[in-house]
């Protein structure tokens, strides 16, 4: 049996880490609509698929915010507990085990929403393989990668959305 030395944990708010949820809160919140609106002004081509990724994206954007504004979770590491310090338990006194329920619902539901939104895209390629059958060939070989060039750009954009929030971050963690 191990033996360890008195561990002490501080229980006290960190401030610098809920000054981090509400930045995420906000940033996340303004992209999570961007999203919507982006996948609700796409054309009729994609309509089935559509639902699926607006169902997504609103799970996502439901659960950001229950996590990063409503919730807060702070973890007293090393011991397996924690505490919340967001709006929920302030205003409406809802208990921390009660929070991380609808939490781990609301992660479950994007997790649903994300695997049905896989399947039904699998289908959509499957059928293009009984109407373009030498479409399949070109896919299935290991050195062709297939990229939309219209994304390519975006992919840009986000790569530094995230390098500019990860700058961010470090700023507010380590000044």
């Amino acid at each position: 049996m191990d033996t360890y030395p008195e561990v002490t944990v501080d229980i006290n708010p960190p401030s610098r880490l809920l000054m981090y949820y509400r930045i995420h809160g906000v940033f996340a919140l303004l992209f999570n609509l961007l999203g919507v609106f982006l996948i609700y002004k796409n054309p009729r081509i994609v309509k089935l698929y559509r639902g699926f990724m607006i169902n997504m994206q609103v799970f996502s954007l439901i659960a950001d915010a229950q996590n990063t504004l409503l919730m807060q979770p702070v973890y007293l590491f090393p011991v397996l507990a924690g505490y919340t310090n967001g709006i929920l338990w302030h205003v409406f006194g809802v208990s921390s085990h009660m929070q991380m329920g609808v939490f781990l619902l609301l992660l479950y539901l994007q997790v649903a929403a994300i695997v049905c939104a896989i399947v039904t895209k699998y289908q959509v390629l499957a059928s293009i393989g009984n109407k373009f059958p030498n479409a399949v060939n070109i896919l299935t070989i290991p050195s062709v990668e297939v990229y939309d060039l219209m994304a390519n750009k975006w992919m840009l954009v986000t790569s530094c959305l995230i390098v500019v929030m990860l700058t961010v971050r470090f700023c507010i963690t380590y000044n």
